[in-house]
């Protein structure tokens, strides 16, 4: 085993330097792939002593390494596959023959590389705190208060910083669902407004008010119809084109409203 140990530092290090060159973005990875690996298996053997009987304290302190480091990149789960990985899938590195195999194969496989290529979590991070500053500003837009949708994305943007993506998702998911959903229950007392002043409108029962309102009819079955629209958008979930039509509609059935009680006054003072 001290033999494979020294095989797999030398061409771990040849490995790290050539790849390195080539795939310059995953530096790290490349080297806990075949640096951090290499030289705990190495240790193991020529420090510890305790690989020649079979005990990786080396590879464990290494596979301990690098779930602490990838559970933040890409989750707990490939972490821990990448510390199993890490270990020579012990208890698989106990059995005679297959554990020298699996030692030196798996000490030249660039797991670590392969799994921040495929399932690191800095993308969907990046995509989170961009939705959640859009749901902030639709938010801001309706007069609701954005204070914590911005706390949350300024420590996602942090822990980004810090290469924990993970936490940075876990920050960010909760708050643009909430302010999503607050975004909905705004459109939907604004979509309640419109139609209440619209009913108002066509309940009036005041015999002076009809030509008034026959002139207007064409403005409030635009507004009728805007609203109408909205509805159906906010069910489709389009909270952001549903906000738009909503409040078109208010602006509109409200200018109606407006208008009809200048004639009221008109009328009274008449």
């Amino acid at each position: 085993m001290a033999l494979d140990a020294t095989i797999v530092l030398g061409a771990g290090i040849v490995l790290f330097v050539a790849l390195a060159l080539v795939f310059r973005r995953y530096i790290e990875t490349l080297a806990y792939d075949f640096l951090v690996d290499g030289l705990f298996s190495f240790a193991d053997n020529f420090v510890f002593g305790l690989g020649l009987i079979g005990i990786d304290i080396g590879d464990w302190i290494a596979a301990m390494m690098i779930f602490n480091k990838e559970k933040k990149i890409s989750g707990t789960g490939v972490g821990l596959f990448l510390a199993w990985e890490a270990a020579n899938l012990i208890p698989l590195s106990f059995i005679p023959v297959v554990g020298d195999t699996l030692e030196i194969a798996l000490g030249f496989f660039p797991a670590v590389t392969l799994s921040r290529m495929f399932f690191n979590k800095f993308g969907a991070a990046k995509e989170n705190i961009s939705s959640l500053e859009t749901a902030s500003a639709l938010k801001e837009s309706l007069g609701l208060d954005t204070k914590k949708d911005e706390e949350a994305g300024n420590k996602a943007v942090e822990a980004l910083k810090k290469d924990d993506p993970v936490q940075a998702v876990k920050l960010t998911r909760p708050a643009m669902e909430k302010a999503l959903e607050e975004s909905a229950e705004r459109v939907t007392q604004i979509i309640n407004a419109a139609t209440e002043t619209v009913e108002k409108i066509e309940t009036e029962r005041d015999p002076d008010m009809h030509n008034a309102i026959v002139d207007a009819q064409g403005r409030i079955d635009e507004a009728k119809s805007i609203l109408e629209e909205a509805k159906e958008t906010l069910q489709r979930g389009d909270i952001a084109s549903a906000a738009a039509q909503a409040v078109d509609a208010l602006n509109k059935i409200k200018d109606v409203d407006d208008e009809l009680e200048e004639s009221r006054r008109t009328l009274r003072g008449s």
